[in-house]
């Protein structure tokens, strides 16, 4: 194998490691509010396994909430403003969170609504319906200092 060869394989397999299967999309539907102080969404998830793509829709569901905003809900506004400076000043707080499954002590209920099926052309793994906690969520965040309380 020449050199030029091995260094393109060597290339090609440093970009397919690098390759995270956390993909955050804004697959993201309301459902509802069964009660006050929580929400129901909808979230689509893609993975190779089914249990990452289960994963990666619940972490979905939570980045939209706190970025994003869920559309037609009484959360339609991102419960964090400035986003990227936010991140940067607490990158600890959200590697946690989002990255290590933080998210899981809010969330009241991940129910599969699909069946898995392998990724093809693009298409999500699964779909989870999932009750969160915003409450809780807010509540965590201003005891961290992310967001400021209601009313101050």
């Amino acid at each position: 194998m020449t050199p030029k060869c091995q260094l393109f394989l060597a290339l090609i397999a440093v970009i397919l490691a690098c390759n995270s299967p956390k993909t955050l999309t804004g697959e993201v539907n309301y459902l509802g509010s069964p009660e006050n102080g929580t929400i129901e969404v909808n979230a689509a998830g893609y993975g190779r396994t089914k249990k990452e793509a289960i994963s990666n829709s619940e972490r979905n569901a939570f980045y939209n909430l706190l970025f994003k905003g869920i559309p037609g809900s009484q959360y339609a506004l991102p419960m964090v403003t400035d986003a990227e400076n936010v991140k940067k000043q607490h990158p600890k707080y959200f590697t946690q969170l989002l990255d290590e499954d933080g998210y899981k002590r809010f969330m009241m209920r991940s129910d599969l609504q699909t069946g898995f099926a392998p990724i093809q052309r693009g298409s999500e793994n699964a779909v989870n319906r999932i009750k969160i906690d915003v409450t809780g969520l807010r509540r965590d965040l201003e005891s961290n200092q992310i967001i400021r309380k209601f009313g101050y």
